[in-house]
This record gives C-alpha cells, structure tokens and sequence, in this order.
C-alpha cells in the first residue's frame, strides 16, 4: 500500500517538518518549494513538474517561495516485491501447519 498526500503551503506558512520512515518522492504540481534535508550541505529549490526522491530516516524541512504552492508526497509501497513473495510464503507455510494439526 502506498500513502500519497497532496499538501499546499504559502510564503508566510513556517516550514513544515516530516521525518522520513520509508522511501518518498516528492512531486511539486505547482509553484516553487524550498527543501532542507538533515545533514546535507544545500538545499532545494523545486518548480512545478520536478521531483526528488527522499530517504528513509532522514528529517525534511519544506517551504513555499510562492502563492498556493502544491506538492504531493507519496510513499514507497509498503513491502518490496522480494518481501511481500517472503510474507506470503510465511503465510501459506502458517496456514499449511496449522490445518496439519487440526
């Protein structure tokens, strides 16, 4: 399952923090948005149409430079394929034992 949100903020709007769990790819639909991210020694400026993939355990300040800017942020899905296959597989092997003892 993927999380996607798409947020609006103004200049005169503080910056808003988000603490990254999994990888995401901000995509800015309109305006321009400013980006801070932990450890790294410059920051982002984005137009509409641009993206940046962000990742996982990092802290993101974003901002607006413009009126009605709008990005979306979504997130990676859930479990990566190799995972989800590992899951089932659980799954399946649970559910075999299981009715062997019934």
């Amino acid at each position: 399952m993927r999380e996607i949100r798409t947020l609006e903020q103004e200049p005169h709007d503080a910056p808003a923090c988000w603490l990254i769990d999994r990888p995401h790819t901000l995509t800015v639909c309109r305006g321009t948005v400013w980006l801070t991210i932990e450890g790294e020694p410059d920051d982002w400026w984005l137009r509409a149409g641009e993206t940046l993939e962000l990742a996982p355990r990092t802290k993101v300040w974003i901002s607006a430079s413009e009126s009605n800017s709008r990005f979306i942020l979504a997130s990676a899905p859930v479990f990566s394929p190799t995972r989800r296959f590992a899951f089932y597989w659980l799954l399946i092997r649970f559910g075999q034992r299981r009715s062997r003892a019934l």
